[in-house]
């Protein structure tokens, strides 16, 4: 899996809410259920895929077992608050399909931790209590620690050949599809 170190750093707010990163009151939740929330490039935290951790100790694992184990484990589907949010199954799946095939060298995946003040991606292989922050919400409604997660995926420019080799490929079919679309 390749991640980049391109100087990029995520500091997305969440509406409504303060996130520090590493804290110096970050002991004070050891024993609490902590989230792992992932958003996508520069897309709003509000619409970011999360999963609670409810092992508290999982902190010390490596990011890569945490999203393996827990966020994008598809057995833990049940676990995901769909009640509130029934599209977190659909980001699950979307973004078990870019780590797998960012694991499959498909494409490449750079990891961000959001608020992290050093630049550059993550190594996944980093323990999870090296980069955790703490979201308090403004109305006292919750306080938690979160691994606050940017993927960014890195799309290769196609080559002129590449380009009519998907034409050719795909263009009847997205004829249909347009026809389709249009009745």
């Amino acid at each position: 899996m390749m991640y980049g170190n391109s100087g990029t750093k995520f500091s997305k707010p969440y509406p409504g809410a303060e996130s520090r990163f590493q804290p110096e009151d970050i002991q004070e939740y050891k024993n609490d259920p902590w989230d792992i929330r992932i958003s996508i490039g520069n897309a709003p935290l509000d619409e970011a895929f999360y999963f609670t951790v409810q092992d508290v100790d999982a902190v010390n694992k490596t990011i890569r077992q945490v999203l393996e184990e827990y966020a994008l484990n598809p057995a833990k589907v049940s676990e995901l608050d769909t009640d509130d949010y029934p599209e977190l199954p659909f980001l699950q799946e979307e973004l078990r399909l870019y780590f797998n095939n960012a694991a499959r060298n498909t494409f490449k995946l750079d990891i961000y931790v959001n608020n992290n003040p050093s630049f550059g991606s993550v190594r996944l292989e980093e323990r999870v209590s090296k980069y955790l922050s703490t979201c308090t919400f403004e109305d006292g409604s919750e306080d938690y620690r979160v691994l606050d997660l940017v993927f960014d995926p890195q799309l290769d420019e196609l080559s002129s050949t590449q380009k009519r080799l998907i034409t050719r490929k795909y263009d009847k079919i997205f004829m249909l599809l347009l026809l389709d679309h249009y009745q």
